[in-house]
Protein backbone atom coordinates (compact mmCIF):
# COMPACT_ATOMS: atom_id res chain seq x y z
CA UNK A 1 0.00 0.00 0.00
CA UNK A 2 1.07 3.54 -0.78
CA UNK A 3 -0.42 6.62 0.86
CA UNK A 4 -0.26 9.76 -1.24
CA UNK A 5 -0.37 12.77 1.10
CA UNK A 6 -0.88 16.34 -0.04
CA UNK A 7 1.58 18.98 1.10
CA UNK A 8 4.71 18.51 -0.92
CA UNK A 9 7.42 20.96 -1.87
CA UNK A 10 10.00 21.27 -4.60
CA UNK A 11 12.54 20.87 -1.82
CA UNK A 12 13.32 17.17 -1.45
CA UNK A 13 14.50 17.68 2.14
CA UNK A 14 11.13 19.14 3.12
CA UNK A 15 9.33 16.17 1.57
CA UNK A 16 11.63 13.73 3.37
CA UNK A 17 10.90 15.46 6.69
CA UNK A 18 7.17 15.26 6.06
CA UNK A 19 7.39 11.57 5.11
CA UNK A 20 9.17 10.80 8.37
CA UNK A 21 6.67 12.90 10.31
CA UNK A 22 3.63 11.14 8.87
CA UNK A 23 5.33 7.79 9.40
CA UNK A 24 5.85 8.67 13.06
CA UNK A 25 2.23 9.79 13.40
CA UNK A 26 0.99 6.49 11.98
CA UNK A 27 3.40 4.53 14.16
CA UNK A 28 2.24 6.44 17.24
CA UNK A 29 -1.34 5.63 16.21
CA UNK A 30 -0.49 1.93 16.41
CA UNK A 31 0.23 1.18 12.78
CA UNK A 32 1.88 -2.22 12.65
CA UNK A 33 2.90 -2.44 9.00
CA UNK A 34 3.76 1.07 7.90
CA UNK A 35 2.68 1.76 4.32
CA UNK A 36 4.95 3.57 1.91
CA UNK A 37 4.30 7.30 2.09
CA UNK A 38 4.61 9.67 -0.85
CA UNK A 39 4.42 13.40 -0.25
CA UNK A 40 3.27 15.21 -3.33
CA UNK A 41 1.62 18.38 -4.55
CA UNK A 42 2.08 18.71 -8.27
CA UNK A 43 0.29 15.92 -10.15
CA UNK A 44 -0.54 14.09 -6.93
CA UNK A 45 -4.00 13.02 -8.07
CA UNK A 46 -2.66 11.98 -11.46
CA UNK A 47 -0.05 9.78 -9.77
CA UNK A 48 -2.65 8.26 -7.47
CA UNK A 49 -5.23 7.54 -10.16
CA UNK A 50 -2.56 6.03 -12.39
CA UNK A 51 -2.02 3.35 -9.73
CA UNK A 52 -5.67 2.65 -8.99
CA UNK A 53 -5.29 -1.11 -9.37
CA UNK A 54 -3.16 -1.16 -6.22
CA UNK A 55 -4.67 -0.78 -2.76
CA UNK A 56 -3.33 2.77 -2.58
CA UNK A 57 -5.07 5.61 -0.79
CA UNK A 58 -4.88 9.38 -0.98
CA UNK A 59 -5.03 11.95 1.83
CA UNK A 60 -5.63 15.54 0.79
CA UNK A 61 -7.09 18.82 1.99
CA UNK A 62 -10.79 19.37 1.45
CA UNK A 63 -10.07 23.14 1.37
CA UNK A 64 -13.52 23.84 2.85
CA UNK A 65 -15.07 23.15 6.22
CA UNK A 66 -18.11 21.09 7.16
CA UNK A 67 -20.76 23.79 7.47
CA UNK A 68 -21.78 22.98 11.04
CA UNK A 69 -21.28 20.38 13.71
CA UNK A 70 -24.86 19.25 13.04
CA UNK A 71 -24.19 18.43 9.41
CA UNK A 72 -24.13 14.73 8.65
CA UNK A 73 -20.44 13.88 8.27
CA UNK A 74 -21.19 11.00 5.94
CA UNK A 75 -23.12 13.35 3.67
CA UNK A 76 -20.21 15.79 3.79
CA UNK A 77 -17.84 12.94 2.96
CA UNK A 78 -19.78 12.08 -0.19
CA UNK A 79 -20.00 15.75 -1.17
CA UNK A 80 -16.25 16.29 -0.83
CA UNK A 81 -15.35 13.12 -2.71
CA UNK A 82 -17.79 13.91 -5.51
CA UNK A 83 -16.14 17.31 -5.91
CA UNK A 84 -12.66 15.78 -6.05
CA UNK A 85 -13.78 13.41 -8.78
CA UNK A 86 -14.80 16.35 -10.96
CA UNK A 87 -11.25 17.68 -11.11
CA UNK A 88 -9.62 17.66 -14.53
CA UNK A 89 -6.70 15.56 -13.28
CA UNK A 90 -9.02 12.83 -11.96
CA UNK A 91 -9.43 9.76 -14.15
CA UNK A 92 -13.05 9.02 -13.36
CA UNK A 93 -13.25 6.09 -15.74
CA UNK A 94 -11.19 4.08 -13.27
CA UNK A 95 -14.03 4.10 -10.72
CA UNK A 96 -11.79 4.31 -7.67
CA UNK A 97 -13.75 3.35 -4.52
CA UNK A 98 -14.61 6.20 -2.17
CA UNK A 99 -12.97 4.44 0.77
CA UNK A 100 -9.56 5.04 -0.80
CA UNK A 101 -10.05 8.81 -0.83
CA UNK A 102 -9.35 10.50 2.50
CA UNK A 103 -9.51 14.09 3.60
CA UNK A 104 -8.12 16.57 6.07
CA UNK A 105 -11.01 18.96 6.70
CA UNK A 106 -10.48 21.75 5.95
CA UNK A 107 -6.69 21.39 5.82
CA UNK A 108 -3.76 19.59 7.42
CA UNK A 109 -3.47 22.30 10.08
CA UNK A 110 -6.94 21.30 11.34
CA UNK A 111 -5.33 18.20 12.79
CA UNK A 112 -2.56 20.29 14.35
CA UNK A 113 -4.88 22.62 16.29
CA UNK A 114 -6.81 19.59 17.56
CA UNK A 115 -3.87 18.69 19.82
CA UNK A 116 -3.19 21.77 21.95
CA UNK A 117 -0.79 19.94 24.29
CA UNK A 118 1.57 19.02 21.45
CA UNK A 119 1.51 22.62 20.23
CA UNK A 120 2.27 23.90 23.74
CA UNK A 121 5.23 21.55 24.09
CA UNK A 122 6.65 22.48 20.70
CA UNK A 123 6.28 26.26 20.97
CA UNK A 124 6.94 26.62 24.69
CA UNK A 125 6.79 29.97 26.47
CA UNK A 126 4.72 32.60 24.76
CA UNK A 127 2.31 30.16 23.15
CA UNK A 128 -1.21 31.54 23.46
CA UNK A 129 -3.63 28.63 23.53
CA UNK A 130 -6.52 31.06 23.99
CA UNK A 131 -5.96 32.18 20.39
CA UNK A 132 -7.06 28.70 19.33
CA UNK A 133 -9.75 28.23 21.94
CA UNK A 134 -11.62 25.18 23.16
CA UNK A 135 -12.61 23.33 20.00
CA UNK A 136 -14.68 20.16 19.99
CA UNK A 137 -14.86 19.76 16.21
CA UNK A 138 -12.02 21.19 14.12
CA UNK A 139 -13.84 20.41 10.89
CA UNK A 140 -16.40 23.19 11.22
CA UNK A 141 -13.69 25.90 11.07
CA UNK A 142 -12.81 27.56 7.72
CA UNK A 143 -9.27 27.05 6.46
CA UNK A 144 -8.27 30.71 6.74
CA UNK A 145 -9.48 30.83 10.34
CA UNK A 146 -7.51 27.71 11.22
CA UNK A 147 -4.30 29.18 9.84
CA UNK A 148 -4.94 32.50 11.58
CA UNK A 149 -5.56 30.78 14.92
CA UNK A 150 -2.31 28.85 14.62
CA UNK A 151 -0.29 31.90 13.61
CA UNK A 152 -1.75 34.09 16.35
CA UNK A 153 -1.16 31.42 18.98
CA UNK A 154 2.51 31.00 18.03
CA UNK A 155 3.60 34.50 17.01
CA UNK A 156 5.09 35.46 20.40
CA UNK A 157 7.14 32.29 20.88
CA UNK A 158 10.88 31.84 20.36
CA UNK A 159 10.19 29.58 17.39
CA UNK A 160 8.12 32.35 15.86
CA UNK A 161 4.88 32.33 13.95
CA UNK A 162 3.76 28.98 12.56
CA UNK A 163 5.68 28.01 9.42
CA UNK A 164 4.50 24.92 7.59
CA UNK A 165 7.79 23.54 6.29
CA UNK A 166 9.77 24.45 9.43
CA UNK A 167 7.26 23.51 12.11
CA UNK A 168 4.71 21.03 10.74
CA UNK A 169 7.00 17.96 10.56
CA UNK A 170 7.77 18.06 14.29
CA UNK A 171 4.17 18.74 15.26
CA UNK A 172 2.75 15.99 13.03
CA UNK A 173 5.23 13.44 14.37
CA UNK A 174 4.12 14.12 17.95
CA UNK A 175 0.35 14.38 17.50
CA UNK A 176 -1.86 12.15 19.59
CA UNK A 177 -4.01 10.22 17.13
CA UNK A 178 -6.66 9.70 19.80
CA UNK A 179 -6.90 13.42 20.56
CA UNK A 180 -7.10 14.31 16.87
CA UNK A 181 -9.69 11.63 16.13
CA UNK A 182 -11.87 12.87 18.99
CA UNK A 183 -12.14 16.20 17.15
CA UNK A 184 -11.98 15.00 13.56
CA UNK A 185 -14.38 12.51 11.97
CA UNK A 186 -12.21 12.36 8.86
CA UNK A 187 -9.04 11.49 10.79
CA UNK A 188 -10.96 8.65 12.43
CA UNK A 189 -12.21 7.53 9.01
CA UNK A 190 -8.64 7.52 7.67
CA UNK A 191 -7.26 5.42 10.53
CA UNK A 192 -10.26 3.08 10.47
CA UNK A 193 -9.53 2.34 6.82
CA UNK A 194 -5.97 1.41 7.71
CA UNK A 195 -7.26 -0.75 10.56
CA UNK A 196 -9.55 -2.66 8.22
CA UNK A 197 -6.64 -3.05 5.82
CA UNK A 198 -4.70 -4.88 8.52
CA UNK A 199 -2.32 -2.07 9.30
CA UNK A 200 -3.14 -1.44 12.95
CA UNK A 201 -2.22 -3.40 16.02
Amino acid sequence: MVIYIEGGSRDGKVNANLRRAWGKFLSNAGINNLPKIKISKAQMIKKFTSNYENADIILLDSEVEVRSDKEDKKAAELKFIKKIKTRRDWKEEQKIPNNRIHLMVACMESWLIADINTLKIFYGNGFNENAIGNINDVEIIPKNDILMKLKNASKNTKKGQYHKTHHAPYIISNLSAKVVCDKSYFCQRFLNHLRKSGGLK
